[in-house]
C-alpha cells in the first residue's frame, strides 16, 4: 500500500470545518520559532523565486509610507533567522533579498486615514492576484473579489488588525483545488470542469499557510504567507482528511465551493476521495 508523503503533512491543518459561516478566520496562536520554516521543498523555491523577479516587474512594491516598516521587517527577519542577509538601506533591495532567502511572501499593512491599507511588500508566489493591483487598497477592498467577505468578515478582520498584539503572532490555512501545481498564478484561472473521479484525480490542493505579526517599532501588521501545494492523491491517503474534505464539500453552500475553486469538480473529487482511497 502507497503510504502518504510525509512532505504533504501540512495537509493535517486545512480547514474542514463544515456548515455556516462560509467563511472564518481560524486564527491559532503561533510559536514564533515556527515562523518562516523550512521544508524539502524550500532550496527549489528559493531558485525559482529568484528567476521570477528577474523575469517579472511588479513583484515587489513599496509605498511612500512603507520604508520604515520595510526596514524594520527586514531587521526582523535577520534576527529570526540569526544570520545577516547582506542587503543595503534601500527598500526594494531589502524585499528582494527577503524574497530570496524564504518561500514566504511579505504583505505590510499600515493604518491610514481609519483602515488597514496594503503599504508595500513582496508577492512571488501569487494566487489569481498582484500585489501592484492591490496597494493601498483597505483590507475589504483587498478582498473584494471573495464572496462573502463584506458580509461575514470585514468588520472582524478590522478589529482583529486594531488587536493583534507584538507578542502573539497567530496563524491560519486556506486551501483550494486547482489544475495544476504552479506556484505563481498572477491572473485568473479558467477552472477545470470535473467529469469524474478519474479526472479529480489530477487535481492539486493549494493552501496558504498565513503569519500576522505586528511590528512593534513602526506599528504595522505583516502578513506573511506560505504558499504549498500537494496532489489530491495525498489527501485520498489519510483517511481523516479524505472523509473530512468529502464532509465538507456535501454540506458547502455555492459561495463555500466558489472560494475554494471548487464549483464543478465538488462531486468528482467527492467520488474520487470516496473509492477505496486507502488502497491507491
Amino acid at each position: 500500500m502507497i503510504r502518504p508523503d510525509p512532505r504533504f503533512d501540512w495537509l493535517a491543518d486545512i480547514g474542514l470545518a463544515t456548515g455556516p459561516p462560509d467563511l472564518r478566520m481560524g486564527t491559532r496562536a503561533l510559536d514564533t520559532a515556527q515562523w518562516l520554516r523550512p521544508d524539502s521543498f524550500t532550496a527549489d523555491e528559493l531558485v525559482l523565486r529568484s528567476d521570477l523577479l528577474q523575469e517579472h516587474t511588479g513583484l515587489i512594491q513599496v509605498g511612500p509610507n512603507a520604508r520604515d516598516a520595510v526596514e524594520e521587517l527586514y531587521e526582523f527577519v535577520e534576527t529570526h533567522l540569526d544570520r545577516e542577509l547582506g542587503a543595503g538601506r534601500d527598500p526594494f533591495e531589502q524585499l528582494s533579498t527577503l524574497a530570496c532567502s524564504v518561500p514566504d511572501d511579505f504583505l505590510i499593512m499600515g493604518r491610514h486615514d481609519d483602515f488597514w491599507r496594503l503599504i508595500g511588500g513582496c508577492l512571488v508566489f501569487p494566487n489569481h492576484w498582484t500585489i501592484a493591483e492591490k496597494m493601498n487598497l483597505t483590507l475589504a477592498e483587498i478582498h473584494v473579489g471573495v464572496d462573502g467577505y463584506q458580509e461575514l468578515l470585514a468588520e472582524k478582520m478590522d478589529r482583529f488588525f486594531d488587536r493583534i498584539n507584538v507578542d502573539r503572532p497567530v496563524w491560519r490555512r486556506n486551501w483550494f483545488l486547482h489544475d495544476d501545481p504552479s506556484l505563481f498564478k498572477p491572473g485568473r484561472q479558467t477552472r477545470r470542469m470535473c467529469g469524474g473521479p478519474s479526472e479529480a484525480a489530477t487535481l492539486w490542493v493549494r493552501s496558504e499557510w498565513q503569519v500576522v505579526r505586528r511590528l512593534p517599532k513602526t506599528d504595522t501588521i505583516v502578513f506573511t504567507v506560505k504558499s504549498q501545494v500537494a496532489p489530491l492523491r495525498e489527501i485520498k491517503l489519510r483517511p481523516d482528511a479524505a472523509i473530512g474534505m468529502q464532509d465538507f464539500l456535501r454540506a458547502a453552500s455555492e459561495r463555500s465551493l466558489l472560494n475554494k475553486d471548487a464549483v464543478g469538480r465538488d462531486r468528482a473529487v467527492i467520488g474520487y476521495l470516496s473509492n477505496d482511497y486507502q488502497s491507491h
